[in-house]
This record gives C-alpha cells, structure tokens and sequence, in this order.
C-alpha cells in the first residue's frame, strides 16, 4: 500500500469504528435502562473487570455500565431496585439496612 492508499482506508476505516463504538454505547445504555428490578439478589458474580451479573427472582441482570461505581458491594441477600427508564439503582445492605444509592 502507497501513503495514498493508506490514509484512504484510515480515512474511512477510523470514523466507522467511531460510529460502531458510539452505536454499541447506545444500544447498551438503552438495554440497562430497560431494566427494572426489585428484589432480594439470589446470586451475584463478578466478572474480571468487576462488572457484576445479579440474578433477582430467576432473571439475570448485568449490571456493567461504566459510569457505576459498584466496587463488589452487592453480596447475596441484598435488595436492589431499579425503576425501568432510569440510570440509577438502590442496594439495600442484607445485615444492616444501610442504602447505597448508585447513579
């Protein structure tokens, strides 16, 4: 490939991966709005990156957009709720009541 060619296919190929990138945050900002929840955690497992899945009443949840601060917080017995159409969520701690608002 010339330098002709080579800044052709960046030109092309660098704004389609901006447009997938933006798609997939889109698609995955309206799949975790749609969740609503409301229930004591059956399970919950953490992924490497610390991204937790929760199961509530036989239904699995990911619980993996990047503007949550989770910080394995959520254990096994606590009650989450999450109003569908909205970004934030409420872990109410098993042992002590305590609520942990995370937007």
């Amino acid at each position: 490939m010339n330098e002709k060619q080579t800044f052709r296919f960046m030109a092309i190929t660098f704004p389609a991966f901006l447009v997938l990138m933006g798609i997939l945050y889109i698609r995955g900002t309206i799949i975790v709005k749609n969740y609503g929840f409301n229930g004591n955690v059956d399970t919950v497992e953490y992924d490497v990156k610390g991204t937790p899945t929760v199961k509530i009443r036989g239904r699995e949840y990911c619980l993996g957009d990047n503007d949550w601060l989770i910080n394995h917080q959520i254990q096994q017995g606590d009650s989450l709720i999450k109003i569908k159409g909205q970004m934030t969520f409420k872990i109410i701690k098993k042992e002590t009541g305590k609520v942990i608002v995370i937007k």
